[in-house]
């Protein structure tokens, strides 16, 4: 049998949300399994995806069960037990979790088409850093990062840094975020990333360093009024105003 491609990509998104999964397009070729088997898997996935996005878990793991009931073949069998991984950690059964995006990764492995590996890992260190194992996390980010389409796996990268956070290993925070910044030092949205970059480098006591990094936050314009408001407080707080940076 030839070896058929893996046709969905995992999004970034996931990582603050799971719901809707329709970033999952999964595609059956007729010439993998019979045409009715085909159809039937098929209609299977759909019917879980449906629940899944309804936030209907019990109904979306049953179908997703009949499908493995089936003994389904690659890519079948690596869908579901990623959709298992999703269920368990919406569920916030963390380790469970781990247990089926650890069965889908092992499955892609032993495929010539290797490009849904870093968005597998980026979901199973998700459901790590929720279990509070962020040293796990910080390893599945990293294999995230290498195996990513995304260049350099920008969304992987924050999530590596807010995991080292987690060890009080702040250099090597600052050091991704640092990485993240340089990709586009202006765009608005990184306005948070400079906020996290400038309370590790106050961590480290690089006070000026933290004042430095509120201020370009700030002129970003990328936060909302309240939180520049909370900006100037924060400045003041640090008395920013000592390495001439204005309050």
């Amino acid at each position: 049998m030839k070896v058929i491609k893996s046709v969905f990509v995992i999004s970034i998104s996931l990582l603050s949300s799971f719901l809707p999964l329709s970033i999952f397009k999964p595609s059956l070729p007729v010439e993998f399994l019979t045409k009715a088997y085909a159809q039937d898997a098929q209609s299977y996935l759909n019917s879980a995806q449906n629940y899944l996005n309804k936030g209907d878990l019990e109904n979306a793991t049953l179908n997703i069960n009949k499908i493995l009931k089936m003994n389904a073949e690659y890519p079948l069998n690596m869908l579901s037990f990623m959709m298992l991984g999703v269920i368990e950690d919406k569920k916030e059964s963390y380790s469970e979790a781990i247990k089926y995006y650890t069965k889908s990764i092992n499955i892609i492995l032993q495929k010539e088409d290797r490009s849904s590996l870093g968005g597998l890992y980026g979901l199973r260190a998700k459901s790590k850093k929720d279990n509070k194992d962020f040293s796990g996390a910080i390893k599945d980010y990293t294999l995230a990062i290498e195996n990513d389409g995304v260049i350099p796996g920008s969304g992987w990268l924050f999530e590596r840094a807010y995991s080292k956070m987690g060890i009080n290993d702040h250099k090597g925070a600052i050091d991704d975020f640092t990485d993240l910044i340089d990709l586009d030092p202006n765009k608005k949205s990184n306005a948070t990333v400079y906020i996290l970059r400038g309370y590790n480098k106050f961590l480290m006591n690089d006070l000026k360093g933290n004042c430095l990094d509120l201020k370009k936050a700030e002129d970003l314009g990328g936060v909302t009024i309240d939180n520049r408001n909370i900006l100037k407080e924060e400045k003041k707080k640090y008395k920013c105003s000592l390495y001439e940076i204005d309050d």
